[in-house]
């Protein structure tokens, strides 16, 4: 296993740092429409789902409410994958470039490799979710301090292939829908009031098994 891979949780702990000392403060309004950032999303607070968009901070990857259809950002497409098994764990980390600001995919499976199928994205927090999906953004060159941490409430995760060491590890993440967060000391996540949401209609990895 790489060095980013190993590190990933002292990154995460960086992250928690800079956010918890934010707090409130590092919430902004939305922006909107599609692109090459993941800043767009509609509203503000709110769960996000796959349907229609209105106040109330609901991403959609259909029609909208007030202001006409909203659409989804163009996802991240990642310069550098991994995967592999972490602390009894299975991770997935993508990245968006190798030098800062780097925007971070990360896919967690707290009870060890998932099997190839469909796996629902539902909107329990970070220590609860059983396919969590967590979207870091503008990170330094080390994958730390990171200026905003979301969390996928809604999707599903495509598994296609997972095996070994060596191995690949691909799918698609289809139809997420982030809201921002905050993380504690324990890693257990916080919504954002007023905080910026968005959504991917599909996001596809494939990583070698380290």
């Amino acid at each position: 296993m790489n060095l980013e891979l190993r590190s990933l949780r002292a990154w995460v702990l960086a992250a928690i740092t800079l956010t918890s000392a934010c707090g409130d403060d590092a919430a902004t309004g939305a922006g909107g429409g599609t692109g090459g950032s993941p800043e767009g999303g509609s509203g503000q607070g709110g769960a996000p789902s796959t349907g229609g968009s209105g106040e109330g901070g609901v991403p959609s990857t259909g029609g909208g409410g007030e202001g006409g259809a909203t659409s989804c950002d163009a996802p991240l497409i990642p310069v550098a994958e991994d995967a592999g098994e972490f602390l009894g764990a299975f991770i997935y980390l993508g990245q968006s470039s190798l030098g800062a600001p780097v925007d971070v995919v990360y896919l967690e499976f707290p009870d060890g490799a998932p099997a190839v199928g469909v796996l629902p994205v539902t909107d329990d927090d970070t220590s609860t979710c059983a396919s969590c999906v967590t979207f870091y953004r503008g990170c330094d060159a080390d994958l730390a301090n990171c200026e905003k941490i979301f969390l996928a409430q809604a999707g599903s995760i495509d598994l296609t292939s997972i095996g070994a060491e060596g191995e690949t590890f691909a799918g698609t993440l289809e139809g997420a829908a982030f809201i921002e967060i905050t993380l504690d000391a324990e890693l257990v996540s916080t919504p954002v009031a007023g905080g910026e949401a968005f959504c991917w209609d599909s996001y596809s990895f494939s990583a070698t098994i380290q």
